[in-house]
């Protein structure tokens, strides 16, 4: 049984504008757009229900985005609403917005106190706010409609064994970690390195998506038509990566495998693990020092990371547990009330391109 008492109800256009505070002219627009369809009445008055105004608050929301109503309305073709997964977006996409801004008005409230006392600001200070406001706008305006883009429902198509075959080979994810595609006898598989092989799904020609998680892959042809790389779209992101020979993926599996085996971490490592811990319990952490894609992920959920290492008590040790098979070096991080597990890898610049973090019993 419906427990939705408003389920039925519903509304005219002029009480829609009034109740939602968007204007007549607006629900004509988006009409036209295809973004709704209000159903009529026998004298041809529009009537808007619940799935109209499900459909009205995904359109507000990717609007904020900084969508388009033409990219919304292609974004949205033949979908139905899904209120949740907006938001969703929504929520994770304003708490990423929250830490950027309250981290920027700290640093324009330092430069405004620098000009009061008649010091002009370095050309480091001015560098670092435009970095600053360039990754505000990253974060609230690109990652969140990518990541609602991405976990939209996908359509299965078929494509003949000669095309599944051309995309069978080696990309270079980054220096630690190689994307192979291989062709099963039904379909593909994609296997990133140390991990298992997971089924993709054509959606159409040079584009695949995973069931098991919101994720898809599109890959780029040169002007001969040849398959020269791909690109991963996954949490927001989009990762871009280039076919390599299979002897050059075979070195760099060797390369791996001898890194594991001689348990070799990165140079540094033990420095790079407790400053690691120390910037995040002083909440003082150096972004600079971390790739900008990661920054975007990671800082988010900083605070809640931040409160969990603080309940743990004071920090005893960082030992090192060995590299996994992912090529990330692998520690655990005793405190007095217990332990995590905190690994990190290193990109070619020695920059850090990711960290985990989970709690050990």
């Amino acid at each position: 049984m419906d427990q939705n008492p408003y389920h039925d109800e519903w509304l005219s256009a002029a009480e829609c504008a009034a109740q939602t505070g968007l204007t007549i002219r607006a629900l004509r627009l988006y009409e036209r757009y295809g973004l709704i369809a209000p159903r009529r009445t026998g004298k041809n008055w529009r009537l808007y229900g619940i799935k109209d105004l499900e459909r009205l608050n995904e359109i507000i929301i990717l609007k904020g985005f900084g969508l388009t109503l033409a990219a919304i309305a292609k974004l949205l073709a033949g979908k139905d609403a899904n209120l949740k997964d907006v938001l969703d977006l929504q929520h994770a996409s304003i708490l990423q917005s929250r830490a950027s801004a309250d981290r920027s008005l700290s640093l324009i409230e330092a430069l405004r106190e620098k000009m009061g006392s008649s010091n002009t600001p370095s050309v480091t200070d001015l560098i670092h706010l435009a970095k600053e406001m360039h990754m505000t706008q990253l974060t609230s305006e690109s990652v969140a409609w990518k990541r609602y883009e991405q976990a939209r429902p996908r359509t299965e198509i078929k494509l003949s064994e000669p095309e599944l075959k051309a995309y069978v080979g080696h990309y270079e994810m980054n220096e630690h970690v190689i994307n192979t595609i291989r062709y099963s006898g039904s379909g593909l598989t994609t296997q990133l390195t140390g991990q298992q092989p997971v089924d993709i799904f054509p959606e159409g020609k040079d584009q695949f998506f995973l069931k098991l998680v919101p994720a898809q892959l599109t890959f780029i042809r040169n002007v001969s038509g040849v398959v020269t790389g791909l690109v991963l779209h996954q949490d927001g992101q989009e990762q871009t990566a280039r076919r390599i020979p299979a002897a050059d993926a075979k070195v760099r599996e060797d390369r791996l495998a001898a890194r594991i085996l001689n348990n070799e971490a990165f140079p540094g490592s033990a420095g790079i693990i407790k400053k690691l811990v120390a910037e995040t319990i002083a909440d003082t952490i150096d972004w600079s020092t971390k790739h900008e894609e990661f920054r975007v992920i990671a800082e988010p959920q900083v605070p809640g990371i931040r409160r969990m290492l603080l309940a743990l008590g004071g920090l005893k040790s960082t030992t090192f547990e060995g590299v996994n098979a992912q090529g990330w070096d692998v520690y655990r991080v005793t405190f007095e009330g217990g332990s995590v597990e905190w690994s990190f890898v290193l990109g070619q610049d020695g920059r850090i391109q990711g960290e985990w973090i989970r709690d050990l019993p």
